[in-house]
């Protein structure tokens, strides 16, 4: 029973039998998810969960959040793990909480369908000619836009992985790894971009 259960961790064969001292970051990462699948509690809090994981233990996670039979609170930048666990957005704006209840292509479509109210500032004189801002919806727009792009992009990235994988091809494996922590360090530059945009 209890190899079982290390196996959905991906702790196989003798591994389960190696101490902790013997064990890499990712192993360690499986562990204490692990450990994490095991509480009693019915609340998690989680802060960035998906931060530092590799590919496969992120999929471990993701598996033994949607077996957690409480209520779990996170924040996160990941927008897979969002997509795939929230069943309500909290959005907090000029110091107020709004509740979408719903999952994150939810927010989405209230947040674009949503008029922004924009403040008018008082007129002021300058010299020369000023560049006119941009709206800040189209701004958000473009940057979701981007982040969308990024994340076909990764899911690509983790196809190719994969197949990298089965084939056992390990210079191709590296290679995809660093484009696709490239990549994902891009798409979480433009979400604090666009969280930024949004709360402000």
């Amino acid at each position: 029973e209890a190899r079982t259960f290390l196996g959905r961790f991906l702790f196989s064969g003798e591994e389960v039998f190696k101490r902790l001292g013997e064990l890499s970051g990712g192993e360690l990462s499986r562990l204490a998810l692990a450990r994490l699948a095991q509480i009693q509690g019915n609340l998690l809090l989680l802060d960035e969960p998906t931060n530092h994981l590799d590919i496969g233990s992120q999929e471990v996670l993701q598996e033994a959040l949607e077996r957690y039979e409480g209520t779990v609170l996170f924040v996160s930048h990941d927008r897979y793990l969002i997509d795939r666990l929230a069943t309500e957005i909290w959005e907090i704006r000029d110091g107020e909480l709004e509740v979408y209840e719903g999952d994150y292509a939810y927010y989405r479509r209230r947040r674009e369908d949503k008029p922004v109210v924009e403040p008018q500032p008082a007129p002021r004189r300058t010299r020369g000619r000023e560049r006119p801002s941009r709206p800040r919806e189209e701004c958000e727009a473009e940057l979701l836009d981007r982040a969308a792009a990024l994340e076909e992009e990764l899911a690509r990235l983790e196809q190719e992985l994969a197949e990298a994988s089965y084939a056992q091809d390990l210079r191709r494996i590296n290679e995809l790894h660093a484009s696709y922590r490239e990549k994902r360090g891009e798409l979480e530059k433009i979400l604090k971009e666009w969280e930024l945009l949004a709360g402000s």
